[in-house]
Protein backbone atom coordinates (compact mmCIF):
# COMPACT_ATOMS: atom_id res chain seq x y z
CA UNK A 1 0.00 0.00 0.00
CA UNK A 2 2.55 2.33 1.15
CA UNK A 3 4.57 1.50 -2.36
CA UNK A 4 1.70 2.53 -4.46
CA UNK A 5 1.29 5.98 -2.65
CA UNK A 6 4.65 6.51 -2.75
CA UNK A 7 4.31 6.06 -6.71
CA UNK A 8 0.74 8.34 -7.08
CA UNK A 9 2.71 11.16 -5.35
CA UNK A 10 5.54 10.96 -7.65
CA UNK A 11 3.51 10.69 -10.54
CA UNK A 12 1.60 14.20 -8.95
CA UNK A 13 4.97 15.91 -8.47
CA UNK A 14 6.02 14.97 -12.32
CA UNK A 15 2.58 15.98 -13.46
CA UNK A 16 2.88 19.37 -11.55
CA UNK A 17 6.81 20.14 -12.42
CA UNK A 18 5.81 18.97 -15.90
CA UNK A 19 2.80 21.73 -16.13
CA UNK A 20 4.43 24.60 -14.58
CA UNK A 21 8.37 24.20 -14.96
CA UNK A 22 9.90 26.70 -17.43
CA UNK A 23 11.46 24.24 -20.36
CA UNK A 24 15.18 25.04 -21.30
CA UNK A 25 14.47 28.67 -20.62
CA UNK A 26 18.04 30.48 -20.40
CA UNK A 27 18.78 34.11 -20.40
CA UNK A 28 21.29 34.59 -23.50
CA UNK A 29 22.02 38.49 -23.04
CA UNK A 30 20.36 40.07 -19.72
CA UNK A 31 17.11 41.96 -19.94
CA UNK A 32 16.99 41.83 -23.89
CA UNK A 33 17.74 37.98 -25.30
CA UNK A 34 16.05 34.98 -23.82
CA UNK A 35 15.84 31.66 -25.24
CA UNK A 36 13.72 28.37 -24.54
CA UNK A 37 11.33 25.48 -25.68
CA UNK A 38 7.70 25.78 -25.99
CA UNK A 39 6.13 26.32 -22.43
CA UNK A 40 3.05 25.60 -21.38
CA UNK A 41 0.45 28.87 -21.02
CA UNK A 42 0.63 29.83 -18.11
CA UNK A 43 4.18 29.54 -17.82
CA UNK A 44 4.62 31.13 -21.09
CA UNK A 45 2.85 34.25 -19.26
CA UNK A 46 4.56 34.06 -16.15
CA UNK A 47 8.00 33.78 -18.35
CA UNK A 48 6.64 37.02 -20.14
CA UNK A 49 5.67 38.94 -17.25
CA UNK A 50 8.54 38.75 -15.27
CA UNK A 51 11.09 39.31 -18.22
CA UNK A 52 9.41 42.13 -19.86
CA UNK A 53 8.95 40.14 -22.94
CA UNK A 54 8.10 42.48 -25.62
CA UNK A 55 8.57 40.03 -28.85
CA UNK A 56 8.84 36.74 -29.44
CA UNK A 57 10.94 34.56 -32.14
CA UNK A 58 9.74 31.20 -32.77
CA UNK A 59 12.36 29.20 -34.87
CA UNK A 60 9.86 26.10 -36.17
CA UNK A 61 7.54 25.55 -38.30
CA UNK A 62 4.14 24.75 -36.74
CA UNK A 63 0.49 24.74 -38.17
CA UNK A 64 -1.52 27.19 -36.44
CA UNK A 65 -4.65 24.78 -35.66
CA UNK A 66 -1.79 22.85 -33.55
CA UNK A 67 -3.06 22.71 -30.04
CA UNK A 68 0.57 24.39 -28.96
CA UNK A 69 0.27 26.83 -31.36
CA UNK A 70 -3.22 28.10 -30.32
CA UNK A 71 -2.63 28.34 -26.78
CA UNK A 72 0.73 30.06 -26.94
CA UNK A 73 -1.35 32.75 -29.65
CA UNK A 74 -3.61 33.14 -26.83
CA UNK A 75 -1.30 34.52 -24.42
CA UNK A 76 0.81 35.98 -26.53
CA UNK A 77 -2.18 37.90 -27.97
CA UNK A 78 -3.40 38.17 -24.37
CA UNK A 79 -0.28 39.89 -23.31
CA UNK A 80 0.41 42.43 -25.69
CA UNK A 81 3.88 40.74 -27.05
CA UNK A 82 5.18 40.47 -30.84
CA UNK A 83 5.53 37.11 -32.36
CA UNK A 84 7.73 36.41 -35.53
CA UNK A 85 8.09 33.11 -36.69
CA UNK A 86 11.00 31.88 -38.76
CA UNK A 87 9.50 28.74 -39.84
CA UNK A 88 13.13 25.75 -40.02
CA UNK A 89 12.09 22.11 -40.39
CA UNK A 90 13.99 19.68 -38.65
CA UNK A 91 17.25 20.31 -36.43
CA UNK A 92 19.37 22.32 -38.89
CA UNK A 93 18.66 25.81 -40.24
CA UNK A 94 19.83 26.82 -43.45
CA UNK A 95 21.64 29.69 -43.68
CA UNK A 96 19.07 31.89 -45.33
CA UNK A 97 16.88 30.93 -41.61
CA UNK A 98 19.80 31.62 -39.72
CA UNK A 99 20.06 35.38 -41.24
CA UNK A 100 16.07 36.14 -41.17
CA UNK A 101 16.06 35.08 -37.80
CA UNK A 102 19.48 37.52 -36.61
CA UNK A 103 17.99 40.23 -39.09
CA UNK A 104 14.71 40.17 -36.92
Amino acid sequence: MGAALLGVVVLLVFRVHHHFAEKRFSVVVPERIFRGAWQRPETMRRIIRREGIRTLLTLTAINRDDPKYVEQERVVRDEGTGWLIVPMRGSTATPEQLAIAADL
